[in-house]
């Protein structure tokens, strides 16, 4: 998916703003600067989106990992929404999980035009990120990297745009639930080495996102 070119990126965890980021307009990845201190999430999490779409529909894969200080990414966990079951159960939703309705009646076609709001939850999840490790969130299609299964997305023949605006108007956010006080041995787990969690060498983005 690619970002507004002239935007601001904002992520932030829940508790306290994250700080500068990188983005990548060609693919839809954004990186945190290195955490200055460890931090531990338990729990859902929520990538909020302000998206514009040239088709009415769109469906969305949203995928966080870890960027090690060792030059290792780690998968942590993956969210999907369809763009048309947006709409939210306002009295089950949190600011860290987001519940779609996913009712018939509920689901509506994507504003020719327009930037709406997306909430795509991240499944519960418990990771630490460790001091001097980096955070990043890709947007992309749903597919191609499920060994079992795959997803009955539309046909699209790639023949429309997602664009996701990073602004002060439009302030896409990451949003993770941070448990403070929580000690964290020093050393890095290996890498692979944890079930259903797979690592890779790291590789900048276009712009080093």
């Amino acid at each position: 998916m690619a970002s507004s070119a002239n935007s601001t990126a904002k992520v932030r965890r829940s508790h306290h703003r994250a700080g500068p980021v990188s983005g990548d307009p060609a693919h839809g990845r954004v990186t945190v600067r290195a955490n200055t201190a460890s931090a531990t999430i338990v729990g859902p999490g929520s990538v909020d989106v302000w998206l514009r779409s040239s088709a009415a529909d769109t469906d969305i894969q949203v995928t966080l990992t870890e960027i090690r200080p060792d030059g290792l990414e780690t998968y942590v966990q993956n969210g999907w929404l369809r763009a048309s079951h947006r709409r939210l159960d306002r009295k089950r939703s949190t600011i860290i999980e987001p519940r779609q309705t996913h009712l018939e009646k509920d689901a509506a076609p994507l504003p020719p035009g327009e930037f709406v709001k997306v909430r795509v939850g991240l499944y519960a999840v418990a990771q630490v990120f460790r001091k001097g490790s980096r955070i990043r969130i890709s947007l992309e299609a749903p597919g191609g990297d499920r060994t079992r299964w795959r997803f009955d997305t539309a046909s699209t023949n790639g023949a429309f745009l997602n664009e996701v605006a990073r602004t002060t108007m439009w302030p896409s956010r990451l949003v993770l639930a941070v448990v403070p006080g929580v000690e964290v041995p020093p050393s890095l787990p290996p890498c692979p080495g944890r079930r259903g969690q797979p690592c890779r060498s790291y590789a900048p983005a276009t712009n080093g996102g």
